[in-house]
């Protein structure tokens, strides 16, 4: 997360949206590698690592998601909305457009 922590302006108090980030990337990765692919990077962590800010966008989205899901805990639906909402001014995690679609 070192690129993406210098472009922060102040470190988030929550870091559930680059925990999912990385662990989608991790995912994409695993079964890249799965299906044959060929990588510059050894693992799954250094891959996660260089590629986080890619997957930023889908974590949200998923993380939206399970703020819906009526089988989510309360206390996990806290934890996301405060994740969410800590960097709601954050033009990298902006991902509603106006008339509130994913773009």
């Amino acid at each position: 997360m070192g690129n993406l922590e210098r472009k922060l302006l102040f470190k988030p108090k929550h870091n559930l949206i680059e925990k999912v980030a990385g662990q989608l990337a991790a995912t994409w990765y695993e079964i890249g590698r799965g299906q044959g692919m060929t990588s510059k990077y050894k693992n799954a962590r250094l891959y996660a690592r260089a590629n986080i800010e890619k997957f930023i966008p889908k974590a949200l989205e998923h993380l939206i998601d399970m703020l819906g899901n009526p089988s989510t805990p309360e206390i996990m639906k806290k934890e996301i909305y405060d994740a969410i909402m800590e960097r709601k001014n954050d033009p990298d995690v902006a991902i509603l457009t106006e008339n509130g679609k994913f773009q």
